[in-house]
């Protein structure tokens, strides 16, 4: 799936790099700023963590590593655009924690939240912080929680059954491949065998907690929808996601 989107996103930087051309011709032509899509920007942004495309009003970030956009700042020239409105949706999701040397998978599991209003302040806009590597606005505190605990009691309050069951599945799934294979693991990791073995003997995994499923809360993705009017009375949108 992660193949596919990165072969559109290529197929999206062709077309934004013809476009940009094309954008910056007709700028010169004209004596007029090149348009819309670049008065937005996102600073202390490692390029390397990101694949970013462009197209038409939305700017794309496909996450390479764990490194995200929470935390980060947006900045604008308030010369340019007035009457800016931002907000901010996520899809959280569940990462799914196994043994020690396999990384973790989502569940296909997403919750949507509502959009949320995002603070602006001299030509700022402030993406809010999931992880708490910053001072800035957690996300537990835009939807109104006092900690990410309680994020997390909203996000499973109607959906923990089925949550459950898709992590015993995968679960399942995955420990169960482990021992049909041991005999490539008797000699490296044989604590995986062991480890298999207990959970698929287990008779309590209905009864579990998230956290004794070996899940953690995250998110899918985040969009923010931008909003404005430039000095010339244009109207204006802006659309950024991260994947």
């Amino acid at each position: 799936m992660k193949n596919t989107f990165l072969l559109v996103v290529g197929i999206l930087l062709i077309i934004s790099c013809e476009r940009r051309s094309m954008l910056e011709k007709e700028a010169v032509a004209s004596g007029t700023k090149i348009p819309r899509e670049i008065l937005f920007k996102i600073t202390d942004l490692d390029r390397e963590d990101f694949v970013i495309a462009e197209r038409n009003d939305s700017t794309y970030y496909l996450q390479q590593l764990q490194e995200g956009l929470g935390g980060k700042k947006i900045q604008f020239d308030q010369l340019v655009v007035s009457d800016l409105v931002a907000k901010i949706r996520f899809d959280f999701g569940f990462l799914q924690y196994t043994t020690d040397g396999n990384p973790p998978i989502f569940l296909g599991y997403t919750k949507q939240s509502k959009w949320s209003n995002l603070q602006i302040n001299d030509g700022t806009i402030r993406i809010p912080d999931f992880y708490g590597n910053s001072n800035y606005l957690k996300v537990y505190e835009v939807f109104g929680f006092e900690d990410k605990d309680q994020l997390l009691e909203w996000i499973v309050r109607e959906d923990l059954e089925e949550i459950r069951r898709e992590s015993i599945r995968e679960q399942t799934k995955f420990y169960k491949a482990i021992l049909k294979e041991k005999s490539r693991y008797e000699s490296c990791c044989a604590e995986y065998i062991q480890q298999a073995k207990a959970f698929l003997n287990l008779q309590g995994n209905n009864n579990k907690t998230i956290n004794e499923l070996g899940l953690e809360l995250t998110y899918k993705s985040l969009i923010i929808d931008i909003a404005g009017q430039l000095k010339n009375g244009e109207k204006f949108h802006q659309v950024i996601v991260e994947k």
